[in-house]
């Protein structure tokens, strides 16, 4: 069996550091959550490796039931 060419053990680094790259921007840009306590807990905050963004949640209000009893009937 002959050793790999130059140019193939080039193209195998080349394609390692590749890798890596794309695995350090991916582990850098998952969001992560992050609580904040001065905010408190109507606030849901995410953090990225270069910015934290937060949103303010606020409860929906309750609906009525869409088949509610007030409503008029009708009979087909």
């Amino acid at each position: 069996m002959t050793a790999p060419s130059r140019r193939q053990r080039r193209f195998a680094w080349a394609a390692v550091l590749v890798s890596a790259a794309v695995l350090v921007s991916i582990l850098l840009s998952y969001p992560r959550e992050v609580s904040d306590p001065v905010l408190g807990a109507e606030w849901k905050c995410g953090q990225t490796a270069f910015s934290t963004s937060c949103t303010h949640i606020v409860p929906a209000p309750e609906r009525e039931s869409l088949r509610d009893s007030s409503l008029p009937s009708r009979r087909l």
